[in-house]
């Protein structure tokens, strides 16, 4: 499972150095602006992105290397080619999907403060409980990334009615979310708020909906990391036993010596 693991993530990262290098080429730096929309810009990246997956596995199974240097670069290039690709817009200007396209062009470009104010601006218009919750979840990720943890928070208290009233469709990006409010508050030193996240996050993973096949694939790697959070808080304030307690109640449940994920919780256990 273990080569598996690190194939799967080779082949991820050759895409990144594929569509990367692929988007530079077709969007150079300096490059006159064509788009008349910001969905235009964001088509352009799918259809590369397609393009170029025949050439990803076909350099996949024959096993080319790729340089690691060079992904920090192409991150770096195809950051600043969403950011000249969103500059003309303006977020008041759009609405609805197109509004939604050009918040994608400020998260790519790493413009958090923007993506907050489109986000604002989207969730202004009516929209279905769907519409909502993916916003709502972006937002939060937006302010996180801003280190505005405080505002995070009580936007996540806020909303968490409306989460639960959508928890089939926001499941995964919901548990991603708790798990990175947890680490940043730990950060902090705010260990009690960052505990009882932590447990939330890894509650959400043990419920029938994170079981089902659709989530199986996106939730079951979050929880050796989140297992291993929480017993490290609990170490953290004091409750040894607790920790103790949980860390065998999980290797019995969800890491037994048959669980794909017995090492990584194990590695994760070592590093937390």
């Amino acid at each position: 499972m273990k080569k598996e693991l690190v194939l799967t993530q080779w082949i991820w990262l050759s895409g990144c150095f594929v569509l990367l290098g692929g988007l530079f080429a077709v969007w150079p730096v300096g490059a006159v602006q064509l788009d008349k929309k910001p969905s235009d810009a964001l088509n352009q990246v799918a259809n590369q992105q397609r393009k170029q997956m025949v050439e990803l596995l076909r350099k996949a199974e024959q096993e080319q290397p790729q340089n690691s240097d060079q992904y920090e670069i192409l991150q770096a290039a195809i950051r600043q080619m969403a950011a000249q690709r969103a500059a003309p817009f303006k977020a008041v200007d759009w609405k609805g999907d197109e509004l939604l396209a050009l918040i994608r062009l400020y998260e790519i470009s790493e413009q958090y403060a923007r993506a907050v104010e489109a986000y604002r601006l989207y969730l202004k218009e009516p929209r279905n409980l769907t519409a909502i919750s993916s916003a709502r979840i972006g937002l939060l990720r937006a302010l996180v990334e801003l280190d505005q943890i405080d505002e995070a928070l009580k936007l996540l208290n806020e909303t968490k009615l409306d989460f639960l009233g959508n928890f089939n469709e926001s499941l995964p990006p919901r548990v991603n979310l708790y798990k990175d409010l947890a680490i940043a508050l730990r950060e902090r030193g705010q260990l009690e708020d960052s505990l009882r996240l932590a447990g939330e996050a890894y509650r959400f993973t043990k419920i029938p909906q994170a079981m089902s096949p659709r989530w199986r694939e996106m939730v079951d790697p979050l929880r050796p990391n989140l297992a291993a959070l929480v017993v490290a808080l609990l170490e953290q304030t004091g409750r040894r036993k607790e920790a103790d307690e949980f860390h065998q109640r999980v290797l019995t449940t969800d890491f037994d010596p048959q669980s794909q994920w017995r090492d990584s919780y194990q590695a994760e256990l070592t590093a937390a």
